[in-house]
């Protein structure tokens, strides 16, 4: 930070933009909020959108009116990977949902070159109950960039819809398990974990506690333990 704060007065808008950014990958929320509102002050599309997932995913700072707001605003300055994160909106946040919306956010991103698009497409397909439109979109989800993504959604496919004829929450759970072993990114904990909080044979409360707090660290396990009942 005491470099930061010899360099600002050479700052473009871009510059507080981007440091803001990289605050935020490295967990100083406060300073990035500081610096990404000095970018939005100056209508940096980035900065929109950074401050949009701030909004969004941080349980502390979560204000989903906030970040819908900013996040079109980024979308409207052609920062497309905004409509990625108004998709995950509107298919996940509760008193948010809105399939159509969400599809709507993703063909957007789609449209414009954001293959992330076709993950949130397919799960929105899947809780409409058209599974075989979910599975091909969730084919066309890119294996370079995004295949721990492709692999979330088919386990959600396996595990989530039991009406789906290829409901399997065993496969699921092995390919989540798969997750797990092959990297030790902290997100990964949570998408097991929510795998355990299901209605099915494999359902393990403890476990999945464990692997959420295993996952501290992620916005979201930290979301998740913050709410559980009976910590103690």
């Amino acid at each position: 930070m005491a470099l930061v704060k010899e360099n600002e007065k050479l700052f473009t808008i871009q510059d507080y933009s981007v440091t803001g950014g990289v605050l935020l990958m490295n967990n100083y929320i406060e300073e990035a909020i500081f610096y990404l509102n000095i970018a939005i002050d100056g209508d940096d599309a980035i900065a929109y959108e950074r401050l949009g997932e701030i909004y969004t995913y941080n349980h502390h700072y979560k204000n989903i009116e906030e970040a819908i707001g900013l996040l079109k605003k980024s979308l409207d300055k052609g920062n497309y990977y905004a409509a990625s994160l108004l998709s995950y909106i509107y298919l996940f946040e509760d008193n948010y949902i809105d399939l159509n919306k969400s599809i709507y956010y993703s063909d957007y991103a789609i449209k414009h070159g954001h293959n992330l698009g076709y993950y949130y497409k397919s799960i929105a397909l899947a809780e409409q109950g058209n599974y075989d439109s979910a599975m091909d979109n969730l084919n066309k989800i890119d294996e370079k960039e995004y295949s721990e993504y492709k692999d979330v959604a088919l386990s959600k496919l396996y595990a989530y819809y039991k009406n789906y004829s290829g409901y399997n929450p065993e496969r699921s759970k092995d390919i989540l398990e798969g997750l797990v072993d092959k990297s030790s990114n902290k997100d990964h904990f949570s998408w097991l974990a929510d795998f355990y909080m299901l209605d099915n044979e494999f359902k393990d409360e403890k476990n999945a506690y464990e692997l959420y707090k295993r996952g501290a660290g992620d916005w979201y396990s930290e979301g998740v333990l913050m709410n559980w009942p009976n910590k103690n």
